[in-house]
């Protein structure tokens, strides 16, 4: 018999946990046939997939910015030292995928490394340890697609570059409120609330403002007898 409640027990937890999701399925379906044509929709929802794949992608990929350039140089070696120098982190051959400088060459500003590693882990253990990085002039980004490069460009305009960051490929913001949002998005950002900026006014220092608003009294002169 304890066997039998049991089964019962677990058939109605499925069936709970079914209908749950069912309804919340229902509720999206619904909200999104009242408030957007399905075209558009569609559309919205396959861009939506397409980045979600692209930023999968890019999971074990970074980028070192800051790193001297040279002709001749063996990038992936160049990028191992850096990490294993700065970071305390070893960084072999075998441990990077592929490894090689981004954009075209300039003459005074070195090219960021575009790094892709073979293990996750690693690359979370660099990306993790990149603030003993700082006073080096070297500095480890993520690779967002550029849906999300312009609107991480975008929020640090709007929010401050202190109060927006990336980790795996989310733009984390604190608002002025404290509040944290987390967007992948133009739109997505657009929907946080930005604090109302009243402009202020101010008189002229060499101005004085009256607050007697009593009518002055007119004086009448009497005619000389």
């Amino acid at each position: 018999m304890e066997a039998v409640q049991k089964t019962i027990e677990d058939l109605a937890v499925v069936l709970k946990n079914g209908m749950a999701e069912f309804r919340k399925d229902l509720q999206d379906a619904t909200a999104l046939s009242t408030t957007a044509n399905p075209t558009s929709r569609l559309v919205e929802l396959l861009s939506k997939c397409h980045d979600q794949e692209e930023m999968r992608s890019r999971r074990k990929m970074l980028l070192v910015h800051g790193v001297a350039e040279d002709n001749k140089e063996d990038t992936s070696a160049v990028f191992a030292k850096v990490i294993t120098e700065h970071l305390s982190v070893t960084v072999e051959d075998l441990q990077i995928s592929r490894c090689h400088r981004l954009g075209q060459a300039k003459k005074d500003t070195p090219r960021p490394i575009l790094v892709k590693l073979r293990d996750v882990h690693l690359r979370d253990s660099i990306w993790y340890s990149k603030t003993q990085l700082k006073g080096t002039g070297i500095t480890i980004s993520e690779f967002l697609n550029k849906v999300r490069h312009d609107t991480f460009m975008e929020a640090r305009k709007l929010f401050g570059i202190s109060k927006c960051w990336t980790r795996n490929g989310t733009i984390h913001i604190i608002a002025p409120d404290g509040t944290r949002y987390q967007v992948n998005s133009m739109a997505e950002l657009k929907a946080i609330p930005l604090p109302s900026s009243a402009a202020t006014v101010k008189q002229p220092s060499n101005m004085t403002v009256s607050r007697d608003n009593k009518r002055p009294k007119r004086l009448i002169k009497r005619p000389i007898v």
